[in-house]
C-alpha cells in the first residue's frame, strides 16, 4: 500500500480513536437515591433508622440487575430537591412529574402508578354531596 492511499485510512482511524471516548459512556459505579423519611409504604425509616419500602425494594432489585451500587439518603423533601440539583450521582425516587419540575429535572418513564383516594368522616355532611368530588 502506498503512503498516499494509507493516509485516508490513518485519518479515519485517528478520527475514530479521538471520538471513541465520547462514544463510550463512563461506567456508573454508585447512585445515591434520595427520598423522604415518612412516606410509608413507599419509602421510610424503620425503627432501626434503616430505609424500607416499595421504592427501596425497587432500587435494591435495580442494583442487582445493573450491578450499580445504591446508597439511600432519606431526608426532607426540600433538602432532597437541593441535593439532586447539585449532585450528578443523586436521584429522587417517588418524585411526581410537573411541567415546572421538567424545567430542572429529567424524568424516567413511570415505573409505578399510584391510585389514591380521599378519606373523610362519614359524619361530615358537606362532603357527601356528589358535586364536591364531581370534578375528579
Amino acid at each position: 500500500m502506498s503512503k498516499k492511499s494509507s493516509l485516508p485510512i490513518l485519518g479515519y482511524l485517528l478520527i475514530i480513536l479521538l471520538a471513541l471516548p465520547s462514544l463510550v459512556k463512563a461506567k456508573v459505579e454508585k447512585v445515591v437515591v434520595l427520598g423522604g423519611t415518612s412516606y410509608a409504604p413507599f419509602i421510610f425509616l424503620d425503627a432501626k433508622q434503616q430505609p424500607q419500602g416499595i421504592f427501596v425494594d425497587f432500587w435494591k432489585l435495580w442494583s442487582q440487575k445493573t450491578k450499580v451500587k445504591v446508597e439511600f439518603k432519606l431526608t426532607t423533601f426540600k433538602q432532597a430537591l437541593e441535593l439532586v440539583q447539585k449532585e450528578e450521582d443523586h436521584v429522587l425516587s417517588g418524585f411526581f412529574y410537573s411541567q415546572e419540575r421538567e424545567k430542572y429535572f429529567d424524568f424516567s418513564v413511570p415505573y409505578l402508578k399510584i391510585d389514591t383516594t380521599i378519606f373523610f368522616s362519614q359524619k361530615h355532611p358537606g362532603l357527601k354531596r356528589p358535586i364536591f368530588f364531581s370534578w375528579l
